[in-house]
């Protein structure tokens, strides 16, 4: 009896052994596809969850829907419950052939949010990175990121995004994902604004985007917001209450 147990004790030795060792680095092959994959994930999306707006030490808590096609995306901050019948926009942005900001809640949050972009920015520039990964796919392989002169992606083993960071609009950004790969948080910086997002749901595929109006923000708005006739304490509470 005791000779059997030590005969099983040491099959179970020798497997746990061997598939400890037996697993096989990925191949370059197996690798190009992973990233192709994975980059093929964000092309079209849908998600929810929380997002935490913070600006000049105030701070805006809410609900987010997220949806992104290969030309165009939307995200809008939800006052109420996702997509209950309470929920309403508190500001949208568009991103498409043009960049807009609409906000029917707090017009002035939307002129704020469009003062501190570049409105010369479009989903060319957002489709431009899955085309440079697509390019330098073989760099992203044996360095595990793509660095250009004002733009550094850096990939995880398992080929996922895991930031961004973009000198010339001052911007980055940082992935992480959950246990089973899916978007966990990003964390967006764009000079003194901090976008954080926390994923409730994401769905893949058939993702329908309504596109905004495209703004026309006049020189006279422009001088009124930087003159600090906005008041962003109106909808948030300050960090750290």
């Amino acid at each position: 009896m005791k000779r059997n147990i030590l005969i099983l004790l040491l099959i179970a030795v020798l497997l746990i052994t061997g598939c400890a060792g037996g697993k096989k680095p990925l191949s370059r092959e197996a690798k190009k596809s992973l990233l192709k994959a994975e980059l093929n994930r964000w092309a079209n999306l849908q998600a929810e969850g929380i997002t935490q707006i913070s600006y000049k030490g105030l701070a805006l808590r809410k609900n987010f829907v997220f949806s992104k096609t290969p030309q165009e995306m939307r995200f809008d901050v939800i006052e109420g419950g996702i997509f209950g019948a309470a929920a309403a926009p508190l500001i949208s942005l568009y991103l498409g052939e043009y960049l807009s900001v609409k906000s029917d809640f707090q017009p002035r949050l939307a002129l704020m949010a469009a003062a501190m972009m570049d409105r010369q920015f479009s989903m060319g520039n957002v489709q431009s990175l899955l085309d440079l990964a697509d390019t330098y796919v073989d760099e992203i392989i044996d360095t595990g990121k793509i660095s250009r002169e004002n733009l550094e992606i850096n990939f995880t083993p398992k080929m996922q995004l895991e930031s961004v960071k973009e000198s010339k609009y001052n911007l980055s950004a940082n992935f992480t994902y959950t246990k089973k790969g899916e978007p966990d948080t990003i964390i967006l910086k764009i000079k003194s604004a901090s976008l954080e997002l926390l994923f409730d749901k994401v769905k893949y595929g058939n993702a329908e985007v309504k596109a905004l109006p495209q703004m026309s923000v006049g020189q006279g708005i422009m001088d009124m917001l930087q003159d600090g006739l906005f008041n962003l304490g109106d909808l948030a509470a300050p960090e750290g209450d």
